[in-house]
């Protein structure tokens, strides 16, 4: 009984602690003052740490983030016409496979939306 007990409980914890890891690959849809960007990005975490690399026809950048209970924030910087700019993204996890939320280009002075969803 004991046993039983203790194999379904390390169960149920493995499985939820595996949902809550944002580490995959993700689908991010980017929607700024009409600009729509596509990103493919793989994100590793490690506790409340994120980061990882995001790809879209601009190319590749890096990113860094973290999370706090549902909710995430991470950032990267872009280049557009030799100036960098800094694109900070903060979402909520709805579910294990989507984070919805906002996203800001301070530099330009203009915000949007996000969806990432989470790619099998």
């Amino acid at each position: 009984m004991k046993r039983t007990l203790f194999a379904m409980v390390f169960a149920a914890a493995a499985c939820c602690a595996q949902e809550g890891s944002l580490s995959g690959k993700w689908q991010v849809h980017l929607s700024i003052s009409g600009y729509e960007v596509n990103m493919d990005c793989t994100f590793s975490q490690d506790g409340a740490e994120m980061k990882g690399t995001c790809t879209s026809d601009n190319g590749a950048v890096e990113v860094k983030g973290k999370t706090e209970g549902s909710k995430v924030s991470w950032a990267f910087t872009s280049e557009n016409g030799g100036e960098k700019h800094d694109v900070l993204l903060k979402g909520l996890i709805e579910s294990a496979s989507k984070i919805k939320g906002t996203v800001e280009v301070p530099s330009y002075g203009v915000e949007g939306d996000f969806t990432a969803t989470r790619k099998e």
